[in-house]
């Protein structure tokens, strides 16, 4: 069981990777012209 203070954790780090995917989409965007 998550403490509420470890799962609000939990969703920083998921927020912080999903904005990192994002990033390397982008760039692989930007080499593909």
């Amino acid at each position: 069981m998550f403490s509420r203070l470890s799962d609000e954790r939990v969703m920083m780090y998921y927020h912080i990777i999903l904005y990192m995917k994002e990033m390397e989409a982008e760039a692989a965007r930007d080499a593909q012209h």
